[in-house]
C-alpha cells in the first residue's frame, strides 16, 4: 500500500507532481555530476603530479652510494639502477644533472635526437640547436678539492618527463660522469616504507615523501583544501535538497490529511512520503551517476590534448556512494521536519484550501 502511494505522489500526472519531480531529479542529477567531475579533475592533478615525483625525479627509495647488486637481490620485482648527480649551470640557469646509462629507468622520453650526448628540455634545444654548449658543474680539480669546472658538450636531443614538473634537469651519459660526483642507486616499485630497514641495515636510504617532505606537505594541504572546497558545493546541494523536500510535500498537504481522515496511520503516511522523496532521490542519484561518467569521459579527452598522455579520470567510486548516503539521510530529516510541520496545521484547514 505505501508503494503505490509514494509512486503515485512522485511521478503521478494526475496530481501534478510529476514535472515539480522531474524538475528535482534533474537539479539533483547536475548537481551531484558537477561536484564528482571536479574532485575527479582535482584528484588527477594532484596524483599526477606526485606520480611524476615517484616516476622521475625522487624515486620510491633512494640509496646514496652504489649498491645496484645488491639492491636487485632484495627487491627482485622493482627497478633498480644507478645514477650520478650533481648541480650545473647552463646559460645562467641551474639545473639538475644526472648521469644515466641504459638501465636508468626515470620515464624519460626522446624527443629528438639521439643519447650519447648532451640530453636537455625542448625548450633549451628550440633556443640553442644542435650545438656545443658551456656547461658548469661541481667536479674534483687537480688539487683534490670540488670545484666549479666548465666543459664543453654539444647537444644531441631533447626530452620530456612524463607527468614530472620541478627543477629542470639535464643528462649525461654515465661513463662521462667525473670523479668526485655523487652516485645514487634508485629502486622503483618498492614500499617507501622500506627505507627504514635499509636504514637498520646501515645504508643511507631515504623515500620520496621524506626527500620531498615540504612539497609532499604541501600537497597534503592542498588536498585536504580541495575536500574542505568542494564539501562546500555539497552544503548547497544539501540546501537545495532542504528546498526540494519541502516544496514537495507543501504541494501533497491535502492528499497526506486526507489519507489520515481516511484512517491511515501518521507513520505509514510519513513512510509514504519518505519513500517518495527518495524515490526522486534515487532518480537523480542515477542520473547523476550515468551523467558523471559521460562527462569524465569527455573531460579525460580534453585533458589529453593538455598532457600528451593518457588522462584517464576515475570515478570517485566511494565519495559517490558517500554522497548518496548523506543525501538520502538528510531527505529523512528534511522529509520529517516538513511532516511533522504539516501535521500541525489545523486538519479543516488544510482541506479547505
Amino acid at each position: 500500500m505505501i508503494l503505490p502511494i509514494a509512486l503515485r505522489f512522485s511521478f503521478s500526472s494526475d496530481l501534478n507532481h510529476r514535472g515539480s519531480s522531474i524538475r528535482i531529479a534533474i537539479s539533483l542529477m547536475f548537481s551531484l555530476s558537477v561536484l564528482m567531475v571536479a574532485m575527479s579533475i582535482m584528484d588527477f592533478l594532484q596524483s599526477g603530479r606526485f606520480s611524476g615525483i615517484r616516476e622521475s625525479i625522487s624515486f620510491d627509495i633512494t640509496i646514496s652510494g652504489d649498491h645496484e647488486d645488491e639492491m636487485r637481490k632484495m627487491f627482485p620485482s622493482a627497478s633498480v639502477f644507478s645514477y650520478g648527480e650533481t648541480e650545473a649551470l647552463l646559460d645562467g640557469n641551474a639545473y639538475t644533472l644526472r648521469y644515466i646509462d641504459d638501465s636508468y629507468d626515470g620515464g624519460l622520453t626522446i624527443w629528438s635526437g639521439e643519447e650519447g650526448g648532451l640530453i636537455v628540455p625542448y625548450e633549451v634545444l628550440a633556443s640553442r640547436g644542435y650545438s656545443s654548449v658551456i656547461l658548469t658543474a661541481i667536479g674534483k680539480g687537480r688539487s683534490g678539492m670540488m670545484l666549479p669546472i666548465s666543459r664543453s658538450h654539444m647537444i644531441t636531443g631533447a626530452y620530456r618527463l612524463a607527468g614530472a614538473s620541478g627543477t629542470p634537469m639535464l643528462f649525461l651519459p654515465l661513463d662521462s660522469m667525473p670523479e668526485g660526483t655523487a652516485v645514487y642507486t634508485a629502486i622503483k616499485g618498492a614500499d617507501a616504507s622500506c627505507a627504514d630497514t635499509l636504514r637498520l641495515e646501515g645504508y643511507d636510504a631515504v623515500s620520496w615523501k621524506e626527500k620531498e617532505e615540504s612539497l609532499y606537505g604541501a600537497f597534503l594541504i592542498e588536498r585536504t583544501m580541495m575536500i574542505v572546497m568542494l564539501s562546500l558545493l555539497f552544503i548547497v546541494i544539501l540546501v537545495s535538497l532542504r528546498q526540494s523536500v519541502m516544496t514537495q510535500i507543501e504541494g501533497k498537504e491535502k492528499e497526506l490529511r486526507e489519507l489520515e481522515t481516511l484512517g491511515m496511520p501518521r507513520i505509514r503516511i510519513f513512510l509514504a512520503a519518505l519513500l517518495s522523496s527518495w524515490i526522486v532521490l534515487a532518480a537523480g542519484i542515477a542520473g547523476g551517476f550515468v551523467l558523471s561518467m559521460i562527462l569524465l569521459e569527455a573531460a579525460s579527452r580534453f585533458l589529453f590534448r593538455f598532457f600528451l598522455s593518457t588522462a584517464d579520470l576515475d570515478m570517485q567510486y566511494m565519495l559517490f556512494f558517500l554522497f548518496s548516503a548523506a543525501m538520502l539521510a538528510f531527505s529523512f530529516l528534511f522529509t520529517y521536519l516538513s511532516v511533522r510541520r504539516t501535521w500541525r496545521k489545523d486538519i479543516m484547514e488544510v482541506l479547505g484550501e
